[in-house]
């Protein structure tokens, strides 16, 4: 057995039982393994809560950007619980169809007895497969000397070494027990040096990881999110909670006639700077709804108009802790308190008084905020919405209510 084994392992020459990467791919793999992995496609959040932009549209919003995420708001007069998911995103691929598939979003939302279903895309820029990110990339890696290869690893070296050593015995034939063992003799020599070098060189690559490979990556995706631009549009469709009926009168039911309450077009857009310290957005809604779901009731427009800011006012990790954290690392997440507030207004020129919904001509909301920001994966808010609207008789109404939002989202988890 032992000769058969020498014999074939002579015949076959040597060959490395552990391969390793060329220097020219060991920064490939690395960003590739950290970045292009088709879980990171889910991180594209790193700069927003995925808490409601403000009060009066927190049922048509689709701010989003993450995989699946879950909203809860309760307050004095409703409660609406929100899911967004991303579910092109799960797409194996980073074709040019698939990343235009993972732009794509949807949105459930109850509040009260309506419905509500949405469609939308959106983008940012901070996005690890924009054009911005791929600059970075250039700007921060074309330059990062990445530790050479030792030539021990290379096959054509070792054969032509061993060639000279064999070639300077004499009398010295392959075919004999004697020349099987010097072969095997010098093959697992050469085994050995192989493996200590490669150790060696393992250790190299873990320190240029820690010490320049590391610190770049992470340099590069703080540049990634400093200043971030993004977009939303929309589409949401709202029905009552009674699709259809039949009334007793010839099949027919005048209270529940329609299905559909309303038609929803929007648009938003935002602006993050040094990864969420400080978020502005702006948004547009236009409404097509109806007072309720009886005959006669048609539709009327409405137009709603947000405006949003936000500031974080305190991280609860200092910088050396925060930069240590694996939630860092992972997914850029800090945790902190941010203050702020969202201004609503919705109207309508509507001149059939009858079909304005609670005869509310104009409402306007004022909505200072906190968001507490625990991990990547929940999120709070404590909201006091202050809310004025003008009615159909000229009279005007202030309330002054509470809201409490919490979100729990599943991504950045890798």
């Amino acid at each position: 057995m032992l000769l058969l084994s020498l014999q074939s392992f002579s015949q076959n020459g040597f060959s490395m039982d552990i391969q390793i990467d060329s220097a020219e791919n060991v920064l490939k793999n690395y960003y590739k393994k950290n970045k292009n992995n088709p879980e990171k496609k889910f991180l594209t959040d790193n700069t927003s809560s995925d808490l409601s932009k403000g009060f009066l549209f927190r049922d048509i919003e689709m701010s989003t950007f993450e995989l699946f995420a879950a909203n809860f708001s309760f307050s004095d007069k409703d409660q609406v619980q929100k899911i967004s998911f991303q579910p092109f995103k799960l797409l194996n691929s980073t074709t040019i169809l698939s990343k235009a598939l993972g732009l794509l979003k949807l949105t459930i939302v109850q509040k009260k007895d309506i419905t509500t279903f949405g469609i939308g895309i959106g983008a940012s820029n901070e996005s690890p497969y924009s054009k911005k990110s791929s600059r970075l990339l250039k700007t921060y890696f074309d330059n990062l000397v990445v530790p050479e290869k030792p030539e021990i690893f290379d096959n054509r070296t070792y054969n032509e070494q061993r060639n000279i050593i064999l070639d300077s015995l004499i009398n010295f034939k392959k075919d004999t027990v004697l020349g099987k063992l010097l072969l095997a003799i010098v093959n697992q020599n050469e085994i050995a040096a192989q493996k200590k070098a490669k150790e060696q060189y393992m250790s190299v690559l873990e320190k240029f990881k820690q010490d320049k490979l590391d610190k770049t990556l992470m340099a590069f995706d703080e540049a990634r999110v400093k200043n971030v631009f993004s977009w939303n549009i929309g589409y949401s469709s709202q029905f009552f909670s009674i699709l259809g009926a039949k009334g007793t009168a010839n099949n027919f039911d005048s209270i529940n006639y329609y299905s559909n309450k309303a038609s929803v077009a929007s648009a938003n857009l935002s602006y993050s700077y040094l990864n969420g310290c400080f978020s502005i957005a702006l948004g547009y809604n236009y409404i097509d709804s109806r007072l309720n779901a009886a005959k006669n009731n048609d539709k009327i427009k409405y137009n709603g108009y947000s405006f949003f800011i936000n500031k974080r006012v305190l991280s609860f990790l200092n910088d050396s802790k925060l930069k240590n954290s694996q939630a860092y690392k992972n997914s850029l997440f800090i945790p902190c308190l941010k203050a702020g507030f969202a201004w609503e207004v919705k109207n309508t020129n509507e001149k059939r008084y009858s079909l304005i919904e609670g005869g509310i001509k104009r409402s306007r909301s004022f909505s200072p905020f906190i968001d507490i920001l625990i991990s990547p994966v929940t999120q709070f808010r404590i909201s006091i919405p202050f809310q004025k609207n003008s009615l159909v008789d000229g009279s005007k109404l202030k309330y002054l209510g509470t809201t409490v939002q919490y979100s729990l989202k599943f991504s950045n988890l890798n």
